[in-house]
């Protein structure tokens, strides 16, 4: 087997693991100079992108297109997680050497070593073959509907948003948008608790919008700080605002005959 080392940005492989809620089956695909993921919960009501420049996880080391598959990427992530020790004393840090066994026959990734780079301690983490993986129902490049209204949310909004519904065991979040408001409402269905908060509007709406989804969905929003944005297509656009040049968007699909 022909060995290659991984390059790859710590901010990355975090961002990944804030995402296994939603799918731990990953495919990574080296593509136009980027790393593309893309996934799905089990359901279907919560989709992501995520791309990267591809220095942030390069399993290749040149332009040529190819993919990296985990069956259970969070499996993964406690293996590396043991070998990275910050400390103080730079000298000192531990950290994860990734490097993956490729196969000359297939021309496929099938193990990867995961090491210490200050003992000689070493994991192998098998990898998946590509049709082994669920593939996502979202698309790399999905056509979109038309965004018409939109709100703003720290990362310490999101927690207590997360923390208030989980309060009163929501099932369901609905947006209610009119005029320079965005109501968030979250409620219990069968004990008919409620949580409720006003979110200013970027921009005021011609037409008051609801939209419902299911608090499961919204749960699995990792916490970050987000621009969010409304169609009348029964889909919530999450984008995370970050400065480190990785893109991670989630879409929601809202509940029809709700709205």
């Amino acid at each position: 087997m022909n060995s290659k080392n991984i390059v790859y940005n710590k901010n990355y492989i975090e961002t990944v693991n804030t995402i296994t809620p939603i799918t731990s089956q990953f495919i990574f695909e080296n593509k136009e100079g980027k790393v593309k993921l893309r996934g799905n919960n089990e359901s279907g009501n919560c989709l992501f992108l995520l791309n990267a420049p591809k220095e942030n996880f390069d399993f290749t080391g040149d332009d040529t297109e190819s993919n990296l598959c985990f069956l259970d990427y969070t499996k993964f992530y406690k293996l590396y997680k043991e070998f990275d020790n910050p400390n103080e004393d730079a000298s000192k840090n531990e950290q994860a050497v990734l490097d993956i066994q490729i196969n000359e026959d297939t021309n496929e990734a099938v193990i990867m070593d995961i090491q210490s780079n200050k003992t000689k301690c070493n994991f192998k983490y098998r990898l998946a073959n590509t049709d082994v993986i669920k593939k996502p129902i979202i698309k790399e490049n999905p056509k979109l509907p038309e965004f018409i209204a939109s709100i703003n949310l720290s990362k310490s909004m999101v927690d207590v948003l997360m923390h208030r519904i989980s309060m009163i065991d929501a099932n369901y979040v609905t947006f209610e948008l009119n005029e320079k408001t965005c109501k968030f409402i979250g409620k219990n269905n069968m004990t008919m608790q409620e949580y409720s908060e006003d979110i200013k509007l970027d921009t005021e709406v011609d037409n008051p919008i609801k939209v419902t989804i299911k608090a499961d969905a919204f749960k699995l929003l990792p916490t970050a700080d987000y621009a969010i944005n409304f169609s009348e297509q029964h889909l919530i656009r999450f984008e995370q605002q970050r400065t480190d040049g990785i893109d991670l968007t989630l879409f929601m699909t809202t509940i029809k005959g709700e709205n």
